[in-house]
């Protein structure tokens, strides 16, 4: 969604003028979003069992806009499964950029990982 950033500095009838093709590609980019979510959604619709476990898109369908008396649709469920999946992957992409490059400047510790991971592998067989 990075490549897209550049649509939302103009208004929306010149972004589809200047940048058609960019426009075009979000638009078959949430497309495909949406055929993956909406039959996930669908199906967490249907009746529960109580062993069923409670999931984020449950809590986002019993979910109500206050001054609107209404619930979220599915567009916007989709929107938001997608925030919640990419901040999570986001944060743990530089979690794990950062550990590299932590162990590329301390060489020492680097080893001291590898000798562990070592003993426990021995340890497994």
């Amino acid at each position: 969604m990075g490549r897209f950033v550049n649509l939302s500095f103009f208004p929306r009838i010149i972004q589809k003028i200047i940048f058609r093709n960019q426009w075009k590609e979000l638009i078959q980019l949430m497309q495909e979003q949406e055929s993956v979510f909406i039959p996930l959604i669908e199906a967490r619709m249907k009746p529960k069992t109580e062993e069923d476990v409670v999931a984020y898109v449950d809590t986002l369908l019993d979910l109500e806009f206050p001054e609107e008396k209404r619930k979220f649709n599915q567009g916007e469920i989709v929107s938001l499964c997608s925030e919640f999946l990419t901040g999570g992957t986001d944060t743990t992409s530089s979690s794990l950029q950062w550990i590299m490059a932590n162990l590329v400047k301390y060489p020492c510790i680097q080893e001291k990982l590898y000798q562990e991971i070592c003993e426990v592998m021995r340890r497994g067989n």
